[in-house]
């Protein structure tokens, strides 16, 4: 009587399935995890030097500000004491026992004559005068410094002071996206020069003040051409810079160098702003409006497979690889199309040479070639090297995509379906085909190239 074979005797054949190492994994995830950190450490840090950089230019601006206020507040002061003084009024101080200001005026009451000139200093202005038949010499000291102060106010100076800013700068507006850098380390022939004159034209450093020794000579050449220039070139102003005095027109300058000093650096401090990450939903929403936007400039394109469309949004978004400040989510994909074949249409002539194909439009595309072999990718996976030279072809020929994958720069047929190439890995097509073909580690590379 035959036994029964035992289960336990029988023997199983050797296998090709490698046991994978558990140390090895876990150095691998550990890699990838310092790799992540490093990328997360540096997106911060840039983060934080891009606010370092608002910062320092709010400071910037808020020191330009504060001696601006200075400057204004001295003037005020300067005017409070000359008025006090034309008026014999005083100033006394309180006493600890409390009391208020005081204002002295024996000296008024003691001398008419005085308190003549007092009102007619007080009356005298712009609006009671003629700027150009007005005798200088006949004004009091007092009289000069408050006409002076106002015509350097006025708008005929303040106009011209702007129309020499702008024909010193080349600029047709004082506007911030209008004005100038200023020139680091630049050849003085390479600056920009005034077409009328051919002299180098002004650069300002926004940044520093108006009395630093790179923006003051500027200046000083400013108000000069207005002193010497200003009443041929700009009739309007004639008869009210003679008003002026010097010391107020230099005034006049800076206020306006420092209003446009402020404006460049707010429009940087705009540009400076931390543009943080945007939702998944917001990026699908770019790319499907740039879709349409294709979609509508070729309403009779013949390419209605879904696969076209996606191909499109993915080069449409990788523009975002040339952004320094972009930084992608977590869940989104970081590999794109980045060479693309450049393509152009073109229809063909009547012409006999061209037989069969006269006539006909054709969607040009200069591609790269791999070297076959003889070896045919649409029967399986096959495995080439080395490119062959480049070629003009129709795309529509096109049947595959030739990419190059991870590991040793090896190339292959990836995927063709349906006549239209598509980017896809498939592990029922590794039959046969060495296992490195598909490895993927640290450092790796995903250049797709049609």
């Amino acid at each position: 009587m035959a036994s029964e074979p035992n289960s336990h005797s029988q023997l199983e054949g050797p296998t090709n399935e490698r046991t994978p190492n558990s140390n090895i994994i876990m150095l691998k995830a550990a890699i990838r995890e310092i790799e992540d950190l490093k990328i997360t450490h540096q997106h911060f840090r840039d983060i934080t030097d891009k606010r370092v950089k608002v910062l320092n230019a709010e400071n910037i601006l808020l020191k330009q500000d504060n001696q601006q206020i200075k400057a204004e507040m001295d003037n005020l002061k300067k005017q409070i004491v000359a008025l006090n003084k034309a008026g014999g009024v005083y100033c006394v101080e309180c006493e600890e026992s409390g009391g208020e200001e005081e204002n002295n005026e024996s000296d008024i009451s003691g001398d008419r004559e005085h308190m003549k000139d007092v009102l007619t200093s007080i009356q005298i202005s712009l609006n009671n005068i003629n700027p150009v038949t007005i005798a200088l010499e006949t004004l009091t000291p007092h009289q000069r410094e408050a006409l002076s102060f106002e015509a350097a106010d006025s708008k005929p100076v303040k106009d011209a002071i702007n129309e020499v800013f702008m024909r010193k700068l080349g600029v047709d507006k004082l506007e911030a996206k209008h004005l100038p850098d200023y020139l680091l380390s630049i050849d003085p022939s390479q600056c920009p020069k005034d077409t009328a004159t051919q002299k180098i034209s002004h650069c300002y450093n926004w940044k520093l003040s108006a009395d630093d020794k790179a923006n003051s000579k500027n200046l000083v050449e400013i108000q000069q051409w207005v002193i010497l220039n200003a009443t041929v070139e700009i009739p309007p102003i004639v008869g009210m810079l003679q008003l002026v005095l010097p010391k107020n027109l230099k005034h006049q300058i800076c206020v306006k160098f420092q209003y446009m000093a402020r404006q460049d650096l707010s429009d940087t401090q705009e540009e400076n702003l931390v543009s943080m990450s945007v939702s998944k939903a917001h990026r699908d929403s770019c790319a499907q409006s740039k879709l349409n936007q294709q979609i509508c400039k070729q309403p009779f394109s013949t390419y209605t497979d879904k696969k076209f469309d996606a191909a499109f949004i993915l080069n449409a978004m990788s523009d975002d690889e040339d952004n320094p400040d972009y930084w992608p989510m977590s869940d989104e994909v970081r590999t794109f199309i980045s060479r693309a074949p450049d393509y152009w249409s073109e229809i063909l002539g009547n012409d006999d040479f061209w037989k069969d194909l006269s006539g006909r439009g054709l969607l040009l595309a200069v591609i790269t070639p791999c070297k076959t072999e003889g070896k045919d990718a649409a029967l399986k996976v096959a495995v080439y090297g080395g490119l062959a030279a480049a070629i003009a072809t129709d795309i529509r020929n096109i049947k595959a995509v030739v990419g190059r994958v991870k590991t040793r720069g090896k190339w292959g047929i990836i995927d063709r379906t349906s006549g239209l190439a598509s980017v896809a890995f498939t592990h029922q097509d590794t039959e046969g085909v060495e296992f490195e073909f598909y490895d993927s580690g640290p450092g790796s590379d995903d250049d797709f190239m049609q």
